[in-house]
Formats: C-alpha cells, structure tokens, sequence
C-alpha cells in the first residue's frame, strides 16, 4: 500500500490496468456463456433436424408413423436398435454418430435378409434415435419411444427446447422434437469450449497488455504537468524567482498551472511590495524620529535653547509619527478583520455637505471652489458615519494637494442600481495611466518626491479608504486624464 500512496503515474497504471482487467473478466464470461449457449443451440437444432429429415423419408415411403423407430429392446435378430443409436450388429452396438440408427428388424446392415438374399433399402436407415430424440403425430402424441416419454403421451410444444415441424406436400403429419433433458456433451462440443475459452484468454492477455502501456503512457502525459508544477512549487518554497510554469491544453491540470502562475506572480508582487513596505514604514518612522530626538538632545545638552518655535517643531514631529502609527494600528485592523463599523442610515447629501464644511476653510484659502451636487430623492445609505468621513476627508484632503489655484473640487452622490454612487473629483493634475492600478496600494506615492517631511502623504490614505470601502461591501476605483484632473468614485454603499 505504501507504494500505491507514492507515485500518482504508478496508481493511474495500475487503475488502467484493474479497470481493463475487470472489463475483461465481465466480457469474457459473458462471451463464453453466450457462444457456448449458442453452440449448444446450434448443435441440437442440428440433431433434431437431420433426425426430422430421416423420419420424412420414413412417412413418405410409408404413409404411416406405425412402425417407425421401435425403440430400445424391441425387434428381432441382429438389427435390432439399440439405445445409443449405432448400427446393429458392430462391434459394440453404438452408434457411428448421433441422429443415425441402423437397419430394421431381420436385417443386416447390408440390407440382406439373414438367409442371404438381397433386401430392400431399410426405409428407416438413419432413424434410430438418440435418447431425447422423437417424434409426435399430428395430436402432438409421442408415436417414436424414447426414454422420456412412453409412446402415447401428449405433449405441450412449449415444454420442449428443440421441434421441427414435419411437412409432406406442405400439409402437417407431425413434429421432431428433443426433449427438455437433453444436454449431450461431445468431443466436438468439448473442443469448441476449449477454442471458445483460448480465445477468449488471448483476448484478455493482449487486452491487459495494451492497457497497461497505454495507461503508462496516458499517465506520463497526466503526471508531467505535474512534476513540472511540484519542482516550480519547491523553487518558489525557497524564495526562487521562476519563469511561468508552461500551460497544456484547457483540462483541470491546465487550469491548475493557471492559478498557480497566477499565485506565483502575486506573491512576487506582495513580497516586492512588502519589502518596500518595510522600507517605507522604517524610513517614513525614522525621519520624525530623528528631527524629534535631535532637538530635544541638542536641548538637552544645552546647544539650543527650549524655545517655544523650536518645541513646536518637535510637537509637530510627533504629531506626524503619531499620525503614521494610526493608520498601521486602522490598516493592521482592517487586514484581521477586527475593525468594527456602527452602521447607521445616513442621507448622502449630509454627509457630502459635512465634508464641505469642514474643508471650506482651507479650499477658499487655496482658491478652490469646493461644491457639492447630489441627485433629488437619493435613498439612505447604511453607513459608519465617521469612517466614511474619514474616507471621504482623505479624498479632498489628497485633491486639495493636487489641484491648482483657480481650481474646483466638486462632491456627488449619484443614483445607481443597488444603491448610490459617492464621487470625489476634482481638476488637478490627474495621475498618469501606468501608475493609476496601484494607487490604493500601500505607501505608494504618485509624486516620490513628496513624503512626509516634505509637505507629503505617508502613501496609507488611499490603502485605508479601499479597506473601509470594502469593509462596508462597497468598491473604490479611479479614473484620470494628465491635466484635466482625477475622479475617485465609490460604488454601491446602499
């Protein structure tokens, strides 16, 4: 058993080779037994109409059944018939072959009389019967003796296996019949079950055979994909980067390489990306770490003064660091699930006209237009209200960065089917189109340049939107054209 468990092209041989091989058996017997049964019908439809064909000669010289086939231990002298139906009179008082009887009586089987004179031709040469063989008249009465029957017997046509009707001139004077015993064994019978069960053999072996090469070769074309997807998966195990492993035919194998390139390139993807992560979180951290900790040294040691510009600075140093160890404590939350919304039914137009408010300040500072336009009758939406604040704050705060003097921010909320569609666009820069896919990833930044200590983001707000989006079963996605402005739009909040 422990080798059947370690090679799947061993397990396919051998279960082509068992299906084959049970196939074979069933076919086999069900071969024999219906060549045998039709061998056997075969040879006693013989018999029985090679006996009619005799007793047909018998009525046509007669007239008569009287006197046909007197049967075992009946009649003088040598001819006498005997009850298997060989000649009289022979060495051993059989028959030369079945169905063939000898002489009648007071002859020889020359056809002269036992004083030597030359007799008629004996009307029933070849009548003598076997055991089971007989006739019945016209009333289906037995006229011919056999062992089964006495002569006299009615029977029914139905209980026999074998009859043969009995013409003279198209008009019927009786029946052949072999009775339901029969079950006569010959060599010739014997010899066609040894042909019937050589072949049959034959079959099986040459079958087996061929089953089991061309489940070997199936087999090698089934476990090669395989083999090919179990040294990619150890390459990749051990951190390898790998080209993709080559995809046959539209099979499950093929579909199974698919999603394991598609796997593979995804983890090459987040382990880059977590790399970088890494570098970012360290370097984003460190800055403001390092602004913080100089001052207060420098302080400390009595090379600056604890003025109130200078505690300022490092306030506003912590503030930031605070700021980016949030939002990993809200995106670590959100990863595990473990981030709880209180949803309520809020009206869109609210909650847009909220985020106005609160940016009104700074837009009209920046000369920005920040307007809100929403569709009449827009149904509530269930919502976490501060979450969704949060999201929507990220988005203007991000377009307010982005959008030059003169500009316009506009708020929308849309109706659409299942629910409403919440916009944030405005008429900035816009975002060129091969760095648009991965702008919700994290600490991804369109501009490099702009990290936090310059003015920037920490490159987690739009990563965190995506992730409360998503947790209220909602999608974010971008659309933006290179100086005509961006368009962030969140579907489906109903």
């Amino acid at each position: 058993m422990k080798l059947l468990t370690r090679s799947l092209r061993l397990n396919l041989v051998l279960g082509f080779a068992l299906s084959c091989l049970v196939g074979l058996l069933v076919f086999g017997i069900l071969a024999h037994n219906v060549a045998l049964d039709s061998y056997r019908q075969t040879v006693h439809q013989n018999l029985v109409n090679t006996y009619a064909e005799n007793a047909l000669r018998y009525y046509q010289q007669n007239g008569t059944w009287e006197g046909v086939d007197p049967g075992p231990g009946e009649g003088g002298g040598q001819g006498g018939g005997q009850p298997g139906g060989g000649p009289a009179g022979g060495p051993d008082g059989q028959r030369g072959a079945e169905g063939q009887g000898g002489p009648p009586q007071g002859q020889n089987p020359q056809g002269q009389n036992p004083q030597g004179g030359q007799g008629r031709d004996d009307p029933q040469k070849g009548m003598r019967p076997a055991k089971h063989l007989g006739i019945l008249d016209t009333q289906n009465r037995v006229v011919s003796k056999t062992e089964v029957y006495p002569m006299g017997q009615q029977l029914d046509l139905k209980d026999l296996l074998f009859t043969k009707t009995l013409l003279v001139n198209g008009k019927v004077v009786g029946t052949a019949f072999e009775d339901p015993g029969a079950g006569a064994s010959s060599p010739n019978q014997q010899a066609m079950i040894n042909v019937i069960n050589q072949t049959i053999l034959m079959a099986g072996v040459i079958g087996l055979a061929l089953s089991i090469l061309l489940g070997a070769a199936m087999a090698g074309q089934l476990t090669r994909p395989l083999e090919r997807l179990t040294v990619a998966v150890r390459s990749l195990k051990f951190g390898k980067q790998q080209e993709p492993v080559k995809e046959q035919g539209t099979d499950e194998v093929a579909v199974l390489t698919r999603a394991f390139n598609q796997m593979s390139d995804q983890l090459v993807k987040a382990e880059v990306q977590r790399r970088q992560m890494i570098a970012d979180i360290a370097h984003d951290l460190g800055t403001p770490l390092t602004v913080a900790s100089g001052y207060v040294q420098s302080m400390q040691q009595g090379k600056l003064a604890a003025t109130q510009e200078r505690l300022e600075v490092v306030y506003d140093e912590l503030l930031l660091l605070q700021n980016l160890v949030d939002d990993l404590r809200l995106l670590s939350l959100a990863d595990a699930g473990m981030l709880t919304l209180s949803l309520d039914l809020i009206a869109p137009e609210m909650l847009l006209k909220g985020i106005q408010k609160a940016f009104a300040f700074r837009a009209e500072k920046q000369n920005i237009r920040l307007t809100v336009q929403t569709d009449a009758d827009l149904p509530e939406i269930r919502l976490d209200f501060e979450r969704m604040r949060q999201v929507l704050g990220n988005l203007v705060n991000n377009a307010l960065h982005y959008t030059p003097d003169g500009g316009e921010i506009r708020l929308l909320a849309k109706r659409t089917d299942g629910g409403v569609l919440l916009q944030v666009q405005d008429t900035g820069v816009g975002i060129p189109a091969e760095k648009l896919p991965y702008i919700f990833e994290r600490f991804y930044r369109v501009d490099e340049t702009r990290s936090p200590e310059n003015g920037g983001g920490s490159g987690l707000g739009l990563a965190i939107a995506r992730s409360i989006v998503e947790l209220h079963g909602g999608k974010i996605s971008a659309q933006s054209v290179i100086r005509q402005g961006t368009t962030i739009s969140i579907l489906a909040l109903a």
